[in-house]
């Protein structure tokens, strides 16, 4: 059989060929997935709890002394509590450390809120989060349990109805995550 040339070289099999091309794209693929360098990833949820008062249906004697309260299988239209919830995650899934330089909310004119004041380190490979958490019970003042931060994300989406945050590491590259609001209620509709 004679050798096949092409611009005076040799031309081998079609292994030769595939085995080539697919050399080629795991060492694309290597690269472009490399874990030598931080991958800072933003994450986050916002959860409102609403607890609403129990109707009374009567009252039931048990004995002389003892009167039990039954209430109703529905809850009504009085809230007891509520409570709000924010989890922000930073995911670094690089397996360098990595900075984030600050980070905070977008309002709707696109400025940036900054919430942060100081640098965040985090561990190549690791999680932070950042946990922040009001509760409001019946005849309790809202100032006594304020959080700014809930605030802001609280007034963006009301604003908005969504809330955008965003991170900048030490690279100036900048990471962005839409935000909702999920509400959960023990009243049935």
């Amino acid at each position: 059989m004679e050798e096949m040339k092409f611009f005076g070289l040799v031309v081998g099999s079609w292994a030769d060929w595939f085995g080539a091309i697919g050399t080629i794209g795991a060492v694309a693929f290597a690269v472009k997935n490399r874990t030598d360098k931080a991958n800072i990833v933003l994450s986050a949820s916002y959860t409102e709890n609403l607890s609403y008062i129990y109707d009374i249906k009567k009252f039931e004697k048990t004995n002389e002394k003892i009167t039990d309260v039954v209430y109703s299988e529905n809850a009504g239209d009085n809230l007891g509590s509520w409570n709000r919830s924010l989890k922000i995650f930073f995911n670094n899934k690089g397996q360098s450390s990595g900075v984030i330089d600050s980070w905070g909310i977008i309002d709707e004119n696109g400025k940036e809120n900054k919430l942060s004041i100081e640098p965040i380190f985090i561990k190549g490979f690791d999680i932070l989060e950042i946990n922040r958490y009001i509760e409001m019970e019946l005849n309790m003042d809202y100032d006594y349990d304020y959080d700014y931060i809930i605030d802001m994300v609280e007034k963006s989406i009301k604003r908005c109805g969504y809330c955008k945050l965003y991170f900048k590491d030490i690279n100036d590259r900048k990471s962005f995550f839409t935000l909702k609001k999920k509400t959960i209620s023990n009243k049935t509709i």
